[in-house]
């Protein structure tokens, strides 16, 4: 039997190459501070991208585009190169995912759903979702952000056409109104996301609970001394979230993880590692009822948390992520046992931005009407942007149990 041939190196192939490196090199410059440095990398590879006509010619449309515009004519001051590098990394990010994609296509066209196995009726809704997670996942924290869409796609789509078994009608009507939100999307990391976020919900449901609600009207107000509930992962009780994971993959970090649900809490597991210029591995619920959720954090003076430490360090965030892109957060102790519960006081909340204070601490009334849902991040810095003497490589585990909101 003779052995298959190389295959020829194709021109996207050095294009992709070319973006990796500047990658590699810029991610560390930038999460050491020396933004102008990353942003001087990052221009100096899209200069050559645009010069070279054979890489050129290689650019997706959007993207030659985008670099264009976002290429300075000159040295930047400190506030452009942040703004200058994020818009290149936003270029790159959505190259190397295109060209992922048109990959598969050129080495056959096979489609990934089927080479990982997810097709015929085979399994429950439950076991076609996980497997599609499990190798969705790792495709997006690996870079393949593209394959990642196109295995959650052909999820969706096979669940659909009954080709990966049946669903009712509001489990279709679900899985139907995430594809046309895609449709309206501008890129492959919003397509991916809005689809995991539909399987998510549609895995939640597929367990059998149902999670009992409050009206928003007849919520009690907050009494001195007491607690009300945002969530009981557990019990499933109170507000409906979303639990999605955002690890320091987005500045080309190595560090990944999942969230899954159980009658036991929300469980935040993986492995979290300063390689590649990260350090930083979360979980954010985003959700159902987001005029709900901020009444009840306008009802009180701080979170309460009962969350247990399964694995890995006890040293903790809590962060409530805003609109315009702030999360203010704090530290926190998890215990081991489960039993203690962590208290923050809305007052020591610092306003962050990519880790770093934007400000005084001190969550506002007003500020609290601009939150979109809230999470939990591990982290080498702590709230306040210095070290965290606490964070340590390797694999952890948090288990959420209930979030409430105390006066």
């Amino acid at each position: 039997q003779q052995r298959p041939r190389p295959k020829p190196f194709k021109l996207l192939d050095m294009a992709r190459a070319l973006i990796a490196r500047a990658i590699d090199a810029g991610v560390p410059a930038y999460n050491s501070g020396r933004i102008q440095e990353c942003c001087q990398i990052y221009s100096e590879t899209a200069a050559e991208l645009l010069r070279r006509s054979q890489l050129r010619a290689e650019l997706q449309p959007a993207v030659l585009r985008a670099l264009e515009v976002a290429l300075p004519s000159g040295r930047p001051s400190q506030g452009e190169a942040d703004r200058i590098a994020w818009a290149l990394r936003r270029a790159f990010d959505e190259q190397i995912s295109e060209q992922s994609s048109r990959s598969a296509l050129l080495d056959g066209g096979r489609a990934v759903l089927n080479q990982q196995g997810l097709t015929g009726k085979n399994g429950s809704t439950r076991a076609v979702i996980e497997r599609a997670i499990q190798e969705g996942a790792p495709a997006y924290n690996k870079g393949d952000i593209a394959g990642c869409e196109q295995i959650y796609t052909s999820t969706v789509r096979g669940m659909l056409d009954g080709k990966l078994g049946s669903l009712d009608t509001e489990s279709k009507r679900l899985l139907a109104r995430s594809l046309e939100q895609c449709q309206q999307l501008p890129d492959v990391n919003a397509r991916a996301w809005a689809l995991r976020k539909a399987l998510d919900e549609l895995l939640n449901s597929s367990q059998g609970q149902r999670r009992k609600t409050v009206s928003p009207s007849s919520r009690p107000k907050a009494v001195p001394g007491s607690d009300l509930l945002i969530s009981n992962f557990a019990a499933r009780e109170g507000l409906e979230f979303i639990g999605r994971v955002v690890n320091d993959t987005v500045m080309g970090g190595r560090s990944d993880s999942e969230v899954l649900m159980s009658s036991e809490g929300a469980l935040f597991r993986g492995n979290v590692t300063r390689r590649g210029g990260g350090g930083f591995a979360s979980v954010r619920f985003d959700p159902r009822d987001p005029v709900a959720f901020v009444k009840l954090l306008s009802s009180g003076k701080g979170i309460a948390i009962t969350a247990q430490k399964m694995k890995g360090p006890s040293a903790w965030k809590l962060q409530l992520n805003s609109r315009q892109g702030m999360q203010w957060q704090q530290d926190f102790q998890a215990s081991s046992s489960g039993k203690s519960i962590a208290r923050i006081p809305f007052a020591s909340m610092m306003p962050t931005f990519r880790g770093m204070p934007q400000g005084n601490p001190g969550l506002s009334e007003k500020a609290i009407q601009d939150i979109q849902g809230f999470g939990f991040m591990l982290s080498f810095l702590s709230a306040d942007g210095s070290n965290n003497s606490g964070f340590a490589e390797g694999e952890f585990a948090l288990r959420i149990v209930s979030v409430s909101v105390y006066s």
